[in-house]
């Protein structure tokens, strides 16, 4: 069989691909958040990892593709109120919308599509688990992950997690043990969709989905775990320290043989960037088709620290390169 190497985001390196079970390829791919029409940063992952999803078909017996679909977040949410209706038939527009994009690219359709409503029990003995692990906590109907429970935190996107916050200007929620505890479970109000929880009725956090249903539909480990490289962190830091703590020192060991593979997405359409400061993922309007090669100073969304932005052409998409003013 033909050797094949893949860009492995926890080592920096390409690597080997040597999947778990040679009879059996498992990859997740994070999907769309279904609130409105698909733009060309939802799309491009969904063109590379066809790629090599037809690629992997060839060299192995079976391989089994889930791509899931968001479709509990507070955009859809906001969305279904401005047209007075329910998230339920925004989801299900936007999500049909999705299907017949991506079948014009002539990608094909994952082998699982895994939606994140039908996996809410899922969600919550994943959480529970960790509660009862000492790697989550509740607090004034939230629960979180505690980061620091985690001596590897921030191995995959390469942070320091005392570094993490340097810097930074904002406020953080004083039911928060650590600045960087991030949101498992969180309230509802009574406008707004929620289940019953040991918490109370409330909805989950965004990261807490993929692992719930990595571990539901795919099993104990995968093989490749891919989306953009705007996702890296928060959102693929924060879900393997999820399912690395819920199952114990076997998950992680196979965690860390598996290849994790990221794309660089184009920013042709998106205007995503990370706060140098708090490291938190900004999407602010930005022109960036014409201000190519334009510096420009914006307030981060979050922390509201002065970041200087240059959107550069890398040849193959522009890119938004985002520094500290003081820098």
């Amino acid at each position: 069989m033909p050797e094949l190497r893949l860009h492995n985001t926890l080592t920096g390196a390409k690597d080997v691909f040597t999947p778990r079970d040679p009879e059996r390829v498992t990859m997740y791919v994070c999907g769309p958040t279904v609130y409105n029409y698909v733009h060309i940063g939802n799309a491009r992952p969904v063109v590379v990892f066809d790629c090599l999803y037809r690629l992997l078909s060839v060299l192995y017996p079976e391989v089994v593709y889930a791509r899931n679909i968001t479709d509990i977040d507070d955009k859809i949410i906001d969305a279904a109120f401005q047209r007075g209706t329910d998230i339920a038939e925004v989801s299900a527009e936007f999500t049909q919308k999705y299907r017949e994009d991506m079948a014009a690219l002539n990608a094909f359709a994952p082998t699982i599509e895994p939606m994140a409503t039908e996996h809410i029990d899922d969600m919550i003995t994943l959480t529970e688990r960790l509660i009862a692990e000492g790697h989550a906590y509740e607090a004034d109907g939230h629960a979180l992950f505690a980061v620091e429970s985690m001596p590897t935190y921030g191995e995959l996107s390469g942070r320091k997690l005392e570094d993490m916050m340097a810097g930074a200007r904002v406020e953080v929620a004083d039911y928060k043990r650590h600045p960087g505890d991030f949101v498992l479970w969180k309230p509802s109000t009574d406008q707004e969709p929620g289940w019953d929880s040991p918490w109370g009725r409330g909805r989950p956090g965004w990261h807490l989905e993929c692992s719930a249903m990595i571990r539901a539909h795919l099993g104990e480990a995968i093989d490749i775990h891919g989306g953009g490289r705007d996702l890296i962190f928060p959102h693929h830091e924060n879900e393997r320290a999820q399912s690395c703590c819920a199952y114990g020192d076997d998950f992680v060991r196979k965690s860390l043989l598996f290849i994790r593979v990221y794309t660089t997405m184009s920013l042709t359409e998106s205007s995503l960037f990370e706060c140098p400061y708090c490291m938190v993922s900004n999407d602010l309007e930005i022109d960036i088709q014409n201000d190519v090669g334009q510096q420009q100073i914006v307030d981060c969304q979050i922390c509201c620290a002065p970041i200087e932005l240059i959107i550069q052409d890398t040849g193959w998409g522009l890119e938004i390169i985002a520094k500290r003013d003081d820098e």
